[in-house]
């Protein structure tokens, strides 16, 4: 009894497992592949032959060239997917090779890739034989591909194959852009699966496949980096002051640009600034202090926004500087010319007091 169970299950499995896996051959039959040329229209004497029009020409050809019938595999194309920050395909290989921008969250683009690249293997459990950064080479295992099988209880996973890929980061030499290209390297018939169905054919959009989940890599990492930046900008910082070697002060935010960039102009508003412009390149804030007005008029009608810093009313710029795990930022007026220092000393405090505080 045992035994006509067993074999009732191995049935069960190759039977679902074989409808469980997408068509490779159209159904119907391939009556078409025998079909003979027919012979010229003969034309009786006496009978006028109707007028050809050669819109439309068919080729000569001695034989069709390619695969034909249940050769033809009917595998969907593969598309390269480029749906990550900065991400972009190839022109000249729209299948294989995906370019990599940096961007304003992605300082280092190349450590970037490779964390990718080596992260979604590590994350799927396969080993690489090769990891080369110097040439930008890498090179897999076997990586099992696992379809489904059964139904309810009897359902389950079997592998029905394994492949193994090999990658090429080429970078710019300015480092700001790179590529990733990837190749199936071999294939191995596993379980049930016969060698024969193994059709070269598909390479192509397995290896489209194999990139299509390292870019989604790429983005999860990108996202989850976006999630912990969030989390972190969200807490309160220190500020310090400092003089500069010419003898100018600056407010020292004990985070980095991006950190402090969003934090300045979060305080910038609430200290009664009008921001006029930005200038993230240059890392400027361009404000306005509107000048105070006062008396029962201007508070019924006066609908501008008001200031109790120390600054006289009129337009400023306020400047970040990069440094390695802090910010500078400074005060100037619209003519770059520096905030005096006894402006500053009574700015800075009211600048900390709200950069300490985290945000709600």
């Amino acid at each position: 009894m045992n035994k006509v169970i067993g074999l009732f299950a191995v049935a069960t499995i190759i039977g679902l497992s074989a409808c469980s896996t997408a068509p490779r051959v159209a159904e119907g039959d391939f009556e078409y592949t025998k079909v003979k040329t027919n012979k010229a229209l003969q034309i009786p004497q006496g009978l006028d032959k109707p007028e050809l029009v050669n819109d439309y020409p068919l080729p000569k050809t001695d034989g069709l060239a390619g695969t034909v019938g249940s050769k033809v595999s009917v595998f969907p194309p593969r598309l390269l997917m480029a749906l990550a920050e900065g991400s972009r395909v190839d022109e000249a290989d729209p299948h294989t090779t995906v370019w990599f921008e940096q961007t304003e969250e992605i300082s280092q683009l190349e450590k970037s890739i490779w964390s990718a690249l080596t992260g979604y293997f590590d994350k799927i459990d396969v080993s690489l034989r090769k990891v080369d950064k110097a040439t930008g080479y890498v090179e897999t295992d076997w990586v099992p591909h696992q379809i489904e099988t059964g139904w309810w209880l009897w359902s389950g996973k079997i592998t029905d194959e394994s492949r193994r890929y090999s990658f090429t980061v080429n970078m710019k030499p300015h480092g700001r852009t790179g590529s990733v290209t990837v190749n199936l390297l071999e294939r191995r018939a596993e379980g049930f699966t016969s060698k024969k169905s193994l059709r070269q054919e598909d390479n192509r959009g397995l290896a489209t496949d194999m990139l299509n989940s390292v870019i989604g890599h790429y983005d999860y990492q990108f996202r989850l980096a976006a999630e912990q930046r969030r989390t972190q900008y969200a807490q309160g910082v220190e500020v310090t002051q400092r003089t500069l070697r010419n003898g100018d002060e600056v407010m020292v935010v004990k985070a980095n640009f991006p950190h402090t960039w969003l934090r300045v102009l979060d305080a910038m508003n609430q200290l009664g600034f009008v921001i006029t412009d930005i200038n993230k390149i240059e890392g400027r804030i361009y404000g306005r202090i509107n000048e105070r007005s006062e008396g029962f008029w201007s508070s019924l009608f006066g609908d501008e926004k008001q200031s109790g810093l120390a600054f006289e009313s009129g337009d400023y710029v306020v400047e970040l500087l990069r440094r390695e795990d802090e910010t500078e930022v400074s005060f100037s007026n619209n003519n770059l010319e520096p905030v005096s220092k006894d402006i500053i000393d009574k700015v800075i405090p009211e600048f900390a007091a709200i950069l300490a505080e985290p945000l709600e």
